[in-house]
């Protein structure tokens, strides 16, 4: 069980749409809308991480460090722009890396305008399932 304090991430979220944007189309959208938008393709705007708890990646960032899609982190330390985490998978195993936050694009067509949203990786969660065939 762990027991470290939580630490709330919160993303930053920014409306694009080249020439077919403007103050009026930005305005029309409130900060708490664009918040509670949960598309495929973006993370929670709201990401609660503890010390010890673990994260996997969602964009190759360095791969020559280890830093690939998939990579399974430990987190070590959270900062206010930075988390301070530990490398469980792969070649690189036991590295101490420093992770920033990834700019992600919903994959979704559906809105009416382009955002994107700065946020860090997304937590973990793992079940063991046992099987017996008889």
């Amino acid at each position: 069980m762990m027991t470290s304090a939580l630490s709330m991430m919160l993303a930053a979220n920014k409306m694009s749409g080249g020439d077919n944007l403007n103050r009026s189309t930005t305005n029309q959208y409130l900060s708490e809308f664009l918040n509670s938008l949960n598309t495929s393709g973006l993370q929670l705007f709201k990401l609660q991480l503890k010390v010890w708890c673990s994260i996997i990646l969602l964009r190759n960032i360095a791969p020559k460090v280890g830093l690939c899609n998939g990579t399974r982190l430990i987190v070590v330390k959270c900062a206010l722009r930075v988390i301070e985490t530990r490398i469980l998978t792969g070649d690189k195993f036991g590295n101490l890396c420093l992770i920033l936050r990834i700019l992600l694009s919903p994959s979704s067509k559906d809105l009416p305008f382009h955002m994107t949203r700065s946020q860090f990786s997304g937590l973990t969660y793992a079940m063991t399932i046992n099987k017996l065939l008889g």
